[in-house]
């Protein structure tokens, strides 16, 4: 089977490309209106990332200590009752596969929409999530190769417009930390905002979903997650920066394209509108690594369930009936489109099963110094108050 298991790098493409999703080409549009100041908003993209960097950390002592495959299902069935856990495993996969999947998909379509108007969207997005599928469907190396490559050129992309944003003449914002800005920080706005961040910065746990699928795992993991966690911090720190600096406020105000509307000034209107789109086709990296994951979900707990069909690999070790149930609930989804609402929805049930598998490892029997507590803890208080925000902002 070691012919079938992947290295460091295409495990360290599946985190980035997991991270890298709509989020940081969309969430500042609905920051800038509460929070109109850059300091304000650069910190508070700092302050995801080291939440996000906690979180791994926190993940890395979770594969070391109970090790296996399944991600947030395994660890919780492995230490907490067998009712939670059985709970989990569908929460897992709908909340953050099938729906995120269905969502990037449609969200090609209609950047592609933009470009082709006549381009029937439903049928674009599935054929997206189809072409996705199918390296993933018969081949582990097939699949690792296709995602180190959309990852490559989705952090190429970063990089030209990181570095024709240095050289371009500041249109935006200045950079000013003013008194008024204190006030800022402990607002419902910067709440709310740091939910947003903390959805742009999800996926930094992805290889661990794969445990069994990696080589010498516990070290590849471990390498894979602060590399790729590192790498993302730092392209959003400086595509943020970027975006505030080429383009004001007003016009940032409530966009979603925001990737777009920086292209567009850097470039000219033309190249912009393709860049757009080359964005928005880059979110097949993102979709990847969401197909290439969730079948892994799906066959751990079915494995659990006595549901054999479900369970079994084939051949090359890939779990093929549940890759193509997947593909399925995806399509039904894209088809149906009634998960225009589930995007919080599913940032509250993700949130709370990650604070349920970082919490194991303040079992006594855990082994864990206090210093190692530390990354867990900012962690845990960090879900604690996004996960109250959520519910606070759903319910009101």
């Amino acid at each position: 089977m070691q012919n079938h298991k992947i290295g460091l790098w295409p495990a360290t493409a599946l985190v980035v490309a997991s991270m890298i999703g709509t989020g940081v080409f969309t969430s500042l549009g609905f920051q800038v209106a509460g929070l109109p100041s850059v300091a304000i908003l650069l910190l508070l993209w700092a302050i995801g990332g080291l939440v996000a960097f906690c979180g791994a950390l926190s993940y890395i002592h979770l594969a070391k200590l109970v090790p296996g495959t399944g991600g947030e299902y395994h660890y919780i069935n492995s230490c907490y009752p067998n009712w939670l856990a059985t709970g989990v495993g569908p929460i897992s996969v709908l909340s953050g596969f099938i729906g995120p999947i269905a969502l990037s998909c449609m969200t090609v379509a209609a950047y592609a929409g933009a470009i082709f108007p006549a381009l029937p969207r439903q049928l674009f997005a599935f054929f997206v999530v189809l072409l996705v599928s199918l390296p993933h469907l018969f081949n582990i190396k097939w699949g690792s190769r296709f995602q180190m490559m959309l990852t490559a050129i989705k952090v190429l992309l970063i990089l030209v417009l990181i570095i024709f944003g240095l050289q371009a003449v500041p249109k935006g914002n200045p950079i000013l930390f003013s008194e008024d800005d204190k006030k800022l920080l402990f607002s419902n706005s910067f709440a709310i905002s740091l939910v947003y961040v903390s959805f742009a910065y999800s996926g930094w746990n992805a290889c661990v979903y794969i445990f069994s699928e990696i080589s010498d795992a516990e070290r590849t993991i471990k390498r894979s997650i602060l590399l790729g966690c590192l790498l993302v911090v730092v392209l959003y720190l400086l595509l943020n920066y970027i975006f505030l600096r080429v383009l004001p406020f007003k016009v940032m105000d409530g966009k979603l394209e925001i990737g777009v509307l920086a292209a567009k000034q850097l470039f000219g209107a033309n190249v912009g509108s393709w860049l757009g789109g080359l964005m928005a086709a880059l979110l097949l990296a993102t979709i990847s690594a969401m197909v290439w994951i969730g079948p892994r979900i799906i066959a751990r707990f079915a494995r659990d369930w006595k549901l054999h069909v479900m369970a079994r690999n084939n051949g090359k070790g890939i779990p093929f009936n549940a890759s193509l149930l997947q593909l399925v609930l995806v399509s039904l989804m894209i088809f149906t489109g009634t998960f225009k609402q589930v995007m919080f929805c599913s940032a509250l049930l993700m949130n709370l099963i990650a604070l349920l598998a970082v919490l194991i490892l303040f079992r006594k029997n855990m082994g864990l110094s206090i210093a190692q507590k530390i990354a867990p803890c900012v962690f845990v208080l960090f879900n604690l108050w996004s996960l109250t925000t959520i519910i606070r902002f759903f319910f009101t």
